[in-house]
């Protein structure tokens, strides 16, 4: 028999693993690869040529116990399994996972005051009421935890700070920093007046 640790990148025969089944029992937590070798002599286990491999047997051993450290905001909500957390504390949990094992979970977990997050934003009006050249940009940020996530509306999150293709309207930005603490603002971005063309007479 042999095993890999390291995902088949490398095997290491086990001294003494003759036999057409093997026995482990001091397993730790990990994941192992096995396969048999077979050959007429010990010397044609060394060539390629002069041997048969089976086929490769995966074990994942998961941890009887875990220990979990987070952090987030006042007002946020941590959920382990079906329990949720919103204070600071030490937490047990005794979760299945999904292959069915059975874990303890030991949560420590800090909850930030609302360090109160500003910001400063800057808009430029489109040329025309629905060109989509309007723009949002934040400036800075203070009093929160880099790195930010910046949303506009309703649309996914992003890492710039910045939106573009605008129409002239009202939009809501959200800032939200690396424990979820969040400012949130109502951002207008003027209507310019609209073209007239004065022909005379």
């Amino acid at each position: 028999w042999e095993i890999s640790t390291d995902d088949g990148q490398s095997w290491n025969m086990i001294p003494g693993a003759t036999n057409p089944t093997y026995t482990i029992s001091d397993f730790v937590s990990g994941t192992y690869l096995y396969r048999f070798q077979l050959a007429a002599s010990i010397e044609n286990l060394d060539n390629d040529k002069c041997r048969v491999l089976s086929e490769t047997a995966t074990i994942i051993v998961v941890p009887l116990e875990y220990q979990v450290t987070d952090t987030i905001c006042a007002g946020g909500i941590y959920q382990q399994g079906n329990a949720t957390y919103t204070a600071t504390g030490i937490y047990v949990d005794h979760l299945t996972s999904s292959i069915g094992c059975d874990s303890i979970v030991t949560l420590d977990l800090t909850v930030l005051p609302d360090p109160n997050i500003s910001a400063e934003i800057s808009v430029v009006s489109p040329v025309c009421a629905s060109d989509g050249t309007g723009r949002i940009d934040i400036v800075s940020v203070s009093n929160g935890f880099p790195p930010y996530k910046y949303q506009l509306d309703d649309l996914p999150p992003q890492s710039q700070n910045f939106f573009t293709d605008l129409d002239g309207s009202s939009y809501t930005v959200t800032i939200r920093d690396r424990f979820g603490c969040s400012f949130v603002q109502i951002v207008e971005i003027p209507i310019p007046p609209a073209l007239s063309v004065d022909l005379g007479e």
